[in-house]
């Protein structure tokens, strides 16, 4: 029989103490692992839901469209398209996709067709105006008015007088020419919430359009009124901080009706008889007359003006095109003859796109010729991106590889 001597109890209950210690040492590393990865995954989550959440206060809109092209835009092409309820009444580019207005609906479709979003909205005379992702839809001659982003609407409210016209800026913030009970006219500015940021009383003329800087500390209008006995036209330039004027310039005899902010800051505004040009301060450094030529259509957005007027070569209809911006420069005014009548014009940093009845005209920025495509069918508007041409008929929209 083996005996145990005091010295080796002593050494088995210290091996079993060091045993037990190991053990709980052990399960204690195991336990604060086990807590560690439980509070890392609830701080994961947590993030995760405050980025959700607040998606669009972190990441800009440019990058969120270029993840939501990511996972919805695939090689499929979905064209043509019928709309599914209602007439076409407008479109316009929304980061990569394609914000389409009808007389009953909103709809949001990616580059390839695919239907993203479909909201009815009520407005009777419905407009819309883009930049990046967001897009502001107004009830021309009514009150309503809200922007429209992919998954949701941020801002939805009524005017307090009917609405001329909307501006949708490229920094999120946006505005609306209206009516007034007391005064010739109003312009109010807000910020990308809906809250109102500038709000300037007329009372000199009628609110016609304005143009929101690209960094969204200024705004420029266009004021009408009459002079002499003949319409008169005022270029008014404000800083969002104050509503005293940095620059007024009017022009009597001319109707102007369109006015936009290129990337660098300057002022172009195109009227009936001639087209002007201001720096970022108002100061107007140019103008184009158009002299005995008559306006058939014009393009004034996305930092490019071209201008297309009625002529005639050899006893046939054309069109005469003339660029006047493209990009952040002023061009020379060349003129381009097209064959046929132009019925709108398109132009931004792609190029330029004219409609006419029986075909599509492509060119550079310059007015340079690059491709005719045969197209029948009703053509209404046409909204580009990049090599691709989408042209809406009143019920329809069809897609267009063009050549660059």
């Amino acid at each position: 029989m083996k005996t145990t001597t005091g010295g080796d109890t002593g050494h088995m209950a210290e091996d079993r103490l060091i045993f037990y210690k190991d053990l709980r040492e052990a399960r204690r590393r195991q336990i604060s692992r086990r807590r560690q990865r439980i509070i890392a995954l609830a701080a994961a989550f947590i993030v995760a839901l405050l980025l959700f959440v607040n998606w669009d206060n972190f990441v800009p809109p440019e990058a969120t469209e270029a993840i939501q092209n990511f996972f919805t835009n695939s090689s499929a092409n979905h064209f043509p398209i019928s709309l599914s309820s209602g007439d076409f009444k407008g479109a316009a580019a929304m980061g990569g996709n394609l914000g389409v207005l009808t007389d009953t609906s909103f709809f949001l479709y990616s580059s390839a067709g695919t239907q993203l979003v479909w909201r009815q909205h009520g407005m009777n005379d419905p407009q819309i105006s883009a930049a990046g992702g967001r897009a502001l839809l107004y009830d021309r001659g009514g009150k309503q008015y809200r922007v429209e982003r992919r998954f949701d609407e941020p801002v939805s409210a009524n005017a307090a007088s009917p609405i001329v016209s909307g501006e949708m800026g490229a920094s999120g913030n946006f505005a609306l020419a209206t009516e007034s009970n007391a005064y010739l006219g109003e312009l109010i500015v807000y910020d990308a919430q809906g809250k109102t940021i500038f709000h300037w009383y007329d009372t000199a003329g009628r609110i016609l359009a304005a143009a929101l800087s690209p960094d969204g500390s200024s705004v420029a209008a266009i004021e009408i009124g009459a002079q002499n006995g003949s319409i008169s036209s005022t270029v008014v330039v404000f800083r969002l901080d104050s509503t005293k004027p940095i620059a007024k310039k009017q022009v009597d005899g001319t109707l102007l009706f369109s006015i936009q902010y290129n990337s660098n800051g300057r002022i172009t505004a195109v009227g009936d008889n001639q087209a002007l040009y201001f720096d970022g301060s108002g100061k107007q450094t140019g103008a184009y007359p158009y002299g005995t030529k008559q306006l058939a259509c014009y393009s004034n957005q996305d930092g490019s003006t071209v201008l297309v007027f009625d002529h005639y070569e050899n006893q046939t209809a054309a069109s005469l095109l003339v660029p006047l911006v493209a990009g952040d420069k002023l061009l020379s005014a060349k003129s381009v003859s097209i064959n046929g009548r132009i019925d709108s014009v398109y132009a931004g940093s792609s190029g330029i796109t004219c409609l006419s009845p029986g075909m599509i005209w492509r060119g550079d920025q310059s007015g340079n010729p690059l491709a005719t495509i045969s197209a029948n069918g009703d053509k209404l508007a046409a909204v580009m991106q990049s090599n691709v041409c989408f042209v809406f008929g009143s019920q329809s929209i069809l897609r267009y590889p063009l050549k660059k």
